[in-house]
C-alpha cells in the first residue's frame, strides 16, 4: 500500500481470522517508478458473500475503486 509519510510500501497479509503485522519496505520495486506507485488490496471470498464484502469495504473505504474480477 501507498501510504503518506512512508519510503516504501507497506504490506499487509493476512488469511483466514490470522492478520499479520504490517510491514514497511525498505523501497518500491524499480518497475515502480517515481509517481507509478499504486495501491492494491486483494480480498479472495466465496462467491456468496463477495458482493456483500466488496459492499463493505468500499463504503469503508471513501474514493476506492473496486475492481471486480469475479
Amino acid at each position: 500500500m501507498d501510504v503518506a509519510g512512508l519510503r516504501g510500501p507497506l504490506v499487509l497479509q493476512g488469511v483466514h481470522h490470522v492478520l499479520h503485522p504490517p510491514v514497511e519496505l525498505a523501497s518500491w520495486p524499480e518497475a515502480e517508478g517515481e509517481g507509478q506507485r499504486s495501491s492494491r488490496l486483494v480480498l479472495i471470498a466465496q462467491a456468496e458473500i463477495a458482493p456483500a464484502l466488496r459492499d463493505s469495504w468500499t463504503a469503508s473505504l471513501p474514493g476506492l475503486v473496486a475492481a471486480q474480477t469475479c
